[in-house]
C-alpha cells in the first residue's frame, strides 16, 4: 500500500469540533470519516500541534479549540468554548472521598459513640459554626466541637449563636468530653469548665497539678481549681 507523507487529516463530531488529529503517514483510504484539511512539511508531532494547531487541540479541561468550517481548521470561539465547558458534567468523587463523605455523616448523626471512640476520631465531628448554619434541633448524645473541645449534648437543643457550648449556664445542655488521661498525679486531666471532676483523681490547670479531695466529686465543675476556699480541691506540689 502505497504511504502518503506530510498530510493532515481531521476528525470532527457531529458538532464540527475536531477532536483527533493525524500528521500523515497514513493513507487516505484508511482512515474512514477522516477530512484532509492542507499538506505541508514536517513530522506527526509538529503539523498537530504546532503548525495547524499552535495551542494544542484541547483546552486543560478536555474541551476541543477547534472546528472544521468548509474543509479548514478554524478556531472556535470562546463563548462556544465556554458552552461547552458549562455542559461538561460534574466528575464523580472518587470512592475514598465517598467513604471519608459516608463516616463524617455518619459521625455527625450518631448519638451513641462512646466517649473513648469520639475522643479518637475528633475532626469528624461537625463545627460549632456548622450546626449553627444548619439550625436544627440537636438530639440527646449527639457531639459537635467546639474551639477545639469537644461536647456531648445532654437535652434535645436547637443551636443559638448566644448559647455556645462553651458559655456560661450551658452545662445542663453540652457536657464537656474528658480528654483521655489517666487521671493521676503523673498523668491528670486537663481541666475543662464543665467536666465532671471525680474524688481522687488529678486534674491540670494553668500549669499545676490538683487532685479532688475525698467526698468533694463535682459533677459537673464550675469552679476551676485554683478557685480561693473550695476544699475540694487540693493542689499537688
Amino acid at each position: 500500500m502505497e504511504m502518503t507523507q506530510s498530510k493532515v487529516y481531521v476528525k470532527a463530531d457531529e458538532r464540527g469540533r475536531i477532536t483527533r488529529c493525524d500528521g500523515g503517514y497514513t493513507a487516505p483510504e484508511d482512515l474512514p470519516g477522516w477530512t484532509q484539511i492542507d499538506e505541508g512539511v514536517g513530522d506527526r508531532y509538529n503539523l498537530c500541534q504546532s503548525h495547524y494547531f499552535p495551542s494544542g487541540l484541547y483546552t486543560e479541561d478536555g474541551v476541543p479549540r477547534y472546528k472544521l468550517t468548509d474543509g479548514r481548521a478554524v478556531e472556535r470561539t470562546a463563548e462556544e468554548i465556554e458552552a461547552d465547558r458549562a455542559a461538561i458534567p460534574p466528575a464523580r468523587p472518587s470512592r475514598t472521598s465517598q467513604m471519608e463523605a459516608a463516616v463524617m455523616a455518619f459521625a455527625a448523626a450518631a448519638v451513641d459513640i462512646e466517649d473513648t471512640v469520639a475522643l479518637q476520631i475528633p475532626d469528624l465531628f461537625p463545627t460549632w459554626a456548622d450546626v449553627l448554619k444548619e439550625g436544627k434541633e440537636l438530639p440527646e448524645g449527639r457531639i459537635i466541637q467546639d474551639g477545639g473541645q469537644l461536647y456531648r449534648v445532654v437535652q434535645a437543643v436547637t443551636p443559638l449563636e448566644s448559647q455556645p457550648p462553651h458559655g456560661e449556664g450551658m452545662l445542663a445542655v453540652y457536657r464537656p468530653i474528658d480528654q483521655e488521661h489517666a487521671g493521676t498525679a503523673e498523668d491528670p486531666i486537663p481541666w475543662v469548665l464543665g467536666m465532671d471532676c471525680i474524688a481522687g483523681k488529678h486534674y491540670s490547670y494553668k500549669d499545676k497539678v490538683y487532685r479532688v479531695a475525698a467526698g468533694g466529686s463535682m459533677t459537673p465543675c464550675v469552679w476551676p481549681p485554683d478557685t480561693p476556699s473550695m476544699w475540694q480541691w487540693e493542689e499537688i506540689a
